[in-house]
């Protein structure tokens, strides 16, 4: 076949297989889109209306529980009406979803506010002067009542559903579905049914969810053009929709306290293609109960095709209610079908271009290409002497200009190789060098952005620490400040992170040995991971061999940071299988106290492509994996190689994709006795000073306002004379006129920083009586000998802790703190994890009604049997209340059934 055939060929037989593929292919797959296309809609707001859901039902628990703390703190009392009626007033202005909020007795009396659609607050009050009458009253915006709107009679506690459902389960629950009597609106409770120290009932405390809030939600959501979205519970009940309300009045021309609201079915909706669903439903699945996990279908109702998707919800609820999305069919082809239409009208225009350039292209081409082809087959004979004739102007042309070209400078070429590498083995040389000063450059860039980075830090952790101490802050701020300060210690260790690098590559970074417990280390390390392995469904196995020594001599921090590096990477990138973390020696050395260890780190993830092998471990360098997941910075493998070089050793890798990746490492270090290794201690908080101490003046200095009020806050507690200075020219004035004992001094400050100050000071006599303690957010070596050589007296690194400071202050000014007194019971004590072999002590009929009490969820029977276990079995006993703190009682039964 000639090459002109072949052009025609290679143009036209592509878009007519194009064509015929494009049709079938075009049919088959329009539906599996609109089918994918729904599903997915549908389940981005299956995820939206869950998540509204979750938030919604919250609010009642956590207004339930916030009343009963506060009972228990004695803040409120239920009983005191005068004082729950401003209580009650205030607390449902925060809570704009919820309809009421209220506490009803056994005896007959009732408290609570009421929203209501007008968003006005009324009180409900019944108590002994008008038993059995719910006297209402309107409330000024200050929440005092103006005057009694209404009475409702014969009102008994005891005949409210909700209430009979608190007493009924004896705990904490949900009332069903009810409308208000007199201003009909569709609610539901959470009640908490209050018992005294005899276990006699008091009363149900109660608060209402307005579920016309979630139907207001449900319209707003966007579905499509004309989708819906409607929510039932177990007796196929509308809950909430975005179609119609979910109840209707019977007599609406009667007085609203007269009115008869009836709430609505599936089967009597107001909709032919809602009473249609309804049927479909129960031919589907006999009932909604049956559904146990969300179902996809298509059904024709009221004439026209829908997708339907219906899944149970039943967070926080005891029984689930049911959300049905439907999106019309018709709403996702439309737009399909004229894309396809106009995509065919497309391909046939471009066939028949095709067609026509295919026939004007090969002529054009194959004339030239062949006089090329002569010409190549002459020169590779030898004959470098046949140029090419061919005037032309395009590609073709100037080919054939190179060629001729080429033919006649091939010699000239050859001749000057060998110079010209030399030329480029210089500029290589230069550039190398070049890139070395803007490494540099960019380490000194990191490390002075570090300085900066840890100024505001400092200001933070202080501040935490501080506020960790006051007595009177609640508990839930205290879990606030606990998480600000570990946010806080997160930040600091990523800025050591990138510091690390920096030091790397400037070649300042150092090892700093020290004794440690491998094995304590490794089990922290083992706890940090343990429960992000737990919740991804993967194993976590960390496995010390025999001849791995327990007490050894390194650098810690350094060694910690490599193994959560490589089991972090681990775990981020494997879904199924495990991970597993061995340690053993490597070799012995000649000396029998120095040893190689061995870490292996193995996994059953995505595995590394063999291509990517070379460049894992440089830094901000990421693999396809880790790309994809959008987690980390390319710098934990760097830095990890890093640390193990300067720790002796080596690191080394091997993966396949699919299958997994195993990193092993060694590192040198050595076996010391135990009783080198300190045992860690809770650290004492300083709760004063002895009271023969003298009262000691200290000069604050620092260009930051925040960081002399830390300091402030924590020193002036303990009476000392405190003064602050934003520059070194103030405080070198300060110091001259009050002479304090001690002064804390910022180094990089205006007008005048922290170095000249210091020399100013110390270069008098007077000045060698006063401590200065440099404080800087400087982490660099050789700047703290810089800062000693100016006359500081000690050095202080940004962020602190408040230990460092009172040390200081101990150091160069001799003062005895008094610090508070820690119970034994307060020293850290590890617990092993729970084995079936703990509960083989127990008799047979303990065990039994642990059984079902982890069966029942029954917390308080569980603690109460934990009170009977005798106190030599400290783990058991322990073990048993981190599974009630952690709700895990699945965990009692499975260990039970292995007995």
């Amino acid at each position: 076949m000639s090459l002109r055939s072949r052009i025609i060929l290679l143009f036209i037989m592509p878009m007519i297989s194009a064509m015929g593929l494009f049709g079938y292919i075009s049919f088959q797959n329009s539906n599996r889109a609109i089918e994918k296309l729904a599903q997915k809609l549908q389940g981005e707001i299956n995820e939206k209306v869950s998540e509204q859901l979750t938030e919604y039902l919250s609010t009642p628990l956590s207004i339930n529980q916030i009343n009963l703390d506060n009972r228990e703190l004695g803040i409120i009392d239920f009983n005191n009406f005068s004082l729950m009626e401003k209580y009650l007033w205030y607390q449902i202005n925060q809570f704009p979803h919820i309809g009421f909020i209220g506490y009803a007795t056994e005896t007959g009396n009732l408290i609570g506010v009421e929203r209501l659609d007008d968003k006005e607050i009324e009180i409900n009050i019944m108590d002994n002067s008008s038993p059995y009458n719910l006297r209402i009253y309107n409330l000024d915006q200050k929440g005092n009542k103006i005057a009694q709107k209404t009475v409702i009679p014969n009102f008994i506690n005891q005949q409210r559903p909700w209430y009979q459902k608190a007493v009924e389960a004896r705990e904490a629950t949900w009332s069903d579905v009810f409308i208000y009597q007199g201003t009909p609106r569709l609610a539901i409770s959470a009640v908490v049914p209050i018992y005294n120290q005899e276990n006699q009932l008091e009363g149900v405390l109660f608060s209402d969810l307005l579920l016309s809030l979630i139907s207001n939600f449900l319209k707003d959501l966007s579905v499509s053009k004309t989708g819906e979205i409607i929510i039932v519970d177990d007796n196929n009940y509308l809950v909430a929709s975005s179609l119609e309300k979910p109840f209707i009045i019977t007599n609406p021309d009667a007085k609203k306290i007269e009115q008869q609201p009836e709430r609505i079915s599936l089967e009597n909706s107001q909709h032919e293609k809602i009473r249609q669903l309804s049927t479909n439903i129960n031919k589907k699945f006999s009932s909604l109960n049956n559904l146990k996990e969300s179902q996809f279908w298509q059904v024709k109702l009221d004439n026209q095709y829908y997708f339907i998707q219906a899944f149970p919800y039943n967070n926080y609820l005891t029984k689930p209610w049911y959300i049905l999305i439907l999106i019309p069919k018709q709403d996702l082809v439309g737009d399909i079908e004229a894309n396809t239409k106009l995509t065919i009208i497309i391909w046939f225009f471009i066939l028949l271009i095709a067609l026509f350039l295919a026939l004007w292209t090969t002529n054009y081409i194959t004339k030239p290409i062949l006089l090329l082809d002569r010409a190549l087959s002459n020169f590779q004979k030898g004959n470098h002497q046949s140029p090419i004739i061919l005037k032309r102007r395009d590609e073709l042309g100037h080919l054939a200009i190179a060629f001729n070209e080429m033919t006649s400078e091939i010699q000239e070429l050859v001749q000057n190789l060998e110079e010209k590498v030399k030329d480029r083995t210089k500029e290589l040389s230069e550039a190398k060098d070049k890139a070395e000063v803007a490494n540099q450059a960019k380490s000194e860039f990191l490390a002075n952005m570090s300085h900066e980075l840890r100024t505001p830090l400092n200001a933070i952790l202080g501040f935490a620490q501080i506020m960790r101490k006051s007595p009177t802050l609640p508990e839930e701020h205290q879990e606030s400040i606990e998480i600000i300060n570990r946010s806080g210690e997160h930040l600091l260790t990523l800025i050591n992170n990138i510091l690390d690098l920096s030091k790397i590559e400037a070649g300042k970074i150092t090892l700093n040995k020290e004794n440690i417990d491998l094995y304590k280390l490794l089990d922290e390390i083992e706890d940090i991971f343990k429960y992000k392995a737990e919740k991804k469904g993967i194993h976590l196995i960390f496995e010390k061999l025999d001849n791995l020594p327990q007490f050894i001599k390194t650098d810690a921090p350094k060694l910690r940071q490599i193994i959560i590096n490589l089991v972090s990477n681990a775990i981020k990138f494997t879904e199924e299988g495990g991970v597993s973390l061995q340690g053993t020696i490597n070799k012995l050395n000649n000396n029998e106290k120095k040893v190689e260890l061995l870490f292996i780190i193995r996994d059953t993830g995505k595995g590394i492509k063999h291509q990517e092998l070379a460049t894992l471990f440089q830094p901000f360098t990421q693999t396809k994996s880790g790309k994809e997941v959008n987690e980390g910075t390319g710098l934990g493998l760097s830095i990890s190689k890093k640390f193990v070089e300067l720790m002796g050793g080596n690191i080394k890798v091997s993966s396949e994709e699919n299958v997994g990746t195993i990193f092993s490492f060694t590192v040198q270090t050595e076996i010391i006795p135990d009783y080198e290794v300190k045992s860690n201690q809770i650290m004492p908080q300083v709760v004063g000073i002895e009271t023969n101490e003298k009262t000691y003046k200290i000069l604050i200095v620092d260009d930051k306002e925040i960081n002399c009020q830390l300091l402030v806050k924590l020193l002036k507690p303990f009476g000392f004379e405190l003064k602050e200075a934003n520059n070194g020219k103030q405080a070198v004035k300060i110091w001259e006129k009050w002479q304090p004992h001690l002064i804390f001094m910022d180094m990089r400050m205006p007008v005048m920083d922290g170095y000249e100050a210091t020399k100013i000071i110390k270069g008098t006599t007077k000045g060698n009586a006063t401590a200065i303690i440099a404080v800087t957010a400087s982490v660099l070596e050789e700047e703290k000998a810089i800062i000693l050589s100016a006359g500081c007296d000690d050095f202080v690194r940004k962020p602190f802790r408040q230990e460092t400071i009172f040390s200081m202050l101990s150091k160069h000014l001799g003062i005895n703190f008094i610090y508070e007194q820690i119970e034994e019971n307060q020293s850290t004590e590890i617990i092993s994890e729970l084995t079936a072999k703990d509960f083989v002590a127990m008799p047979q009929e303990w065990l039994k009604k642990l059984y079902k009490a982890s069966i029942d969820l029954d917390e308080q029977l569980i603690l109460d049997l934990i009170q009977e276990i005798p106190d030599s079995h400290k783990s058991l006993i322990q073990g048993l209340k981190n599974i009630v703190d952690s709700l895990e009682f699945d965990r009692i039964t499975t260990l039970i059934d292995e007995i």
